[in-house]
């Protein structure tokens, strides 16, 4: 009764730590007119991690590519000519370890807690939007996904970068 008691807890706890582990926080520049601004231009992409399945060019282009679909839903069009604004991402990622407590049938029949270690890919993505002429971004779009893989985590990140940018205000 107590390890199945103990699993149902560690199960539990386990999803907790899974629905709470992403975080993100959108900020804008409050006297900005985001109306009148209607063309973009990625400037900055780069990766500062050396995870390879996020430091890899076929990833860097997936994640523009959400990033462009969603500010063209949002009315803006990408120029290359003298756009309104700037675009700039960047991927950060760091392995973290942990462990996990599980009870086990002992030699005797009884519980023996064992700790199994788990590794955690972190990635953060931050989204920087420019006026041309400004040096300061006038919209800021921060998520961190934590995913047991780095595979899982490449596989995510692009849908966060959709969710960052659906907070993006909408152009008239």
């Amino acid at each position: 009764m107590i390890p199945r008691l103990f699993a149902f807890v560690s199960v539990l706890l386990g999803l907790a730590v899974v629905l709470v582990a992403d975080e993100s926080s959108v900020q804008a520049d409050p006297t900005i007119d985001f109306s009148v601004l209607r063309t973009f231009s990625f400037r900055v992409q780069q990766v500062q991690s050396r995870r390879e399945e996020l430091d890899n060019p076929l990833f860097l282009k997936k994640l523009a590519t959400a990033i462009r679909h969603g500010l063209s839903a949002k009315g803006l069009t990408e120029t290359r000519e003298r756009p309104d604004l700037l675009v700039d991402f960047t991927i950060t990622g760091a392995d973290f370890g942990d462990a996990d407590r599980r009870l086990v049938r002992g030699i005797r029949g009884g519980p023996v807690a064992v700790r199994r270690p788990i590794r955690i890919a972190e990635g953060t993505l931050v989204i920087d939007i420019f006026r041309r002429a400004d040096t300061d971004p006038i919209w800021r779009g921060v998520y961190r996904d934590d995913e047991r893989t780095g595979s899982k985590l490449t596989r995510k990140l692009p849908e966060d970068a959709t969710q960052l940018i659906a907070k993006y205000p909408k152009a008239r």
